[in-house]
């Protein structure tokens, strides 16, 4: 049986997919949770890394992030700050994806 899903997801978000990111997450996770019947399932959101996208856009799909697991108490938000990237800095290493 399926234990959990974790999604990581977000840095290509930009503008109007920014905005819509929250409303858009909600409704993955509760599509994945009918359609697997498990209303329970854990859910794992990586948050985006800091480096990722422009600024404000950035900030958005954080929140987004933030509050989605606020409102789900099957939802826990993984913190990604200080996970080593590759260069392109969008991409987690293989020491980041490990850790």
């Amino acid at each position: 049986s399926l234990e959990g899903l974790f999604w990581m997801q977000g840095e290509s978000d930009k503008g109007a997919n920014a905005l819509a990111y929250e409303n858009n997450l909600r409704a993955l996770i509760s599509d994945l949770r009918s359609d697997l019947k498990a209303p329970e399932l854990p859910f794992f959101i990586g948050q985006i890394a800091a480096s990722s996208g422009t600024p404000e856009d950035l900030l958005t799909v954080q929140q987004a992030q933030a509050a989605v697991v606020a409102a789900d108490p099957f939802a826990t938000l993984v913190k990604t700050e200080g996970l080593s990237m590759q260069k392109d800095n969008l991409h987690f290493d293989g020491e980041g994806q490990l850790e």
